[in-house]
């Protein structure tokens, strides 16, 4: 899970930060422009993308892996064919095995009322009365509609870059990120509009404590600033310290 800027097998620069691999099996759409339905459409991706392994096809990729006798014999064991179909089915097991699922939160919800403190359950409170839970909803807390990034304010008016040219919204961000102070260049690019007017995947929020840097761009490279940044602009609400505290405590948990 790196920040936006990562050179990858190309050398080419990857234009969105990249997503955790936690949670992305179950019901919901994949990818910051939501455009891929199933861990089969994203290995496709990633494995021929120019700016991602830049594979010529899967099919050169299948092809290595029969022609290794160690990836051919533990096919075999797992009742699975080296090729398309077999490939998509050994990370979809991968994923879902890797995927957390007796947070204190999930215990929480399960019924067990002592699984979180008291500020994380002011967080929670926070989290349904100002509004997140509307799209930040269902057992992944996410992941299951488009919206807009910026519903009440520009989300990229207060957007910089770091010396790297990574983006950054505060100097503590470049400072995180090794890459000097944040200079406000207000370069908005082509692929910051999604799939259109802003719009983009609505993330899980599950693990995201876990998972700096923030956002398709990577420009908050701490939780609570990013807190902070969709309260301002998907809400319209400023969040004081304590509210922030709380807010990143729930979703810590």
């Amino acid at each position: 899970h790196d920040a936006l800027g990562t050179r990858v097998v190309s050398g080419e620069a990857a234009p969105f930060n990249t997503p955790t691999i936690w949670n992305a099996v179950g019901p919901q759409r994949l990818g910051w422009r939501g455009d891929a339905d199933d861990v089969a459409a994203v290995v496709d991706r990633a494995l021929t993308k120019s700016f991602l392994m830049g594979n010529a096809s899967v099919d050169v990729v299948t092809a290595r892996l029969g022609a290794s006798a160690t990836y051919a014999a533990r096919f075999r064991r797992a009742g699975l064919r080296p090729d398309r179909g077999g490939l998509s089915a050994a990370l979809s097991a991968y994923l879902a095995h890797v995927s957390p699922t007796d947070a204190p939160a999930d215990r929480f919800f399960a019924g067990d009322d002592g699984a979180l403190g008291a500020d994380q359950k002011r967080g929670l409170a926070l989290f349904r009365s100002l509004g997140c839970a509307s799209c930040h909803a269902g057992a992944s807390v996410g992941g299951g509609m488009i919206a807009r990034f910026g519903v009440v304010a520009d989300p990229y008016a207060e957007r910089g870059q770091c010396d790297d040219d990574s983006f950054c919204r505060s100097d503590d961000d470049c400072r995180i990120a090794g890459g000097g102070a944040c200079r406000m260049t207000h370069l908005v690019r082509a692929v910051d509009d999604g799939i259109g007017a802003n719009t983009f995947r609505v993330p899980s929020l599950r693990c995201v404590a876990d998972n700096a840097p923030y956002f398709h761009d990577g420009s908050a490279r701490t939780l609570s600033e990013a807190v902070r940044v969709m309260a301002r602009v998907q809400l319209g609400k400023t969040l004081d310290d304590d509210d922030t505290r709380a807010l990143r405590a729930f979703l810590g948990a």
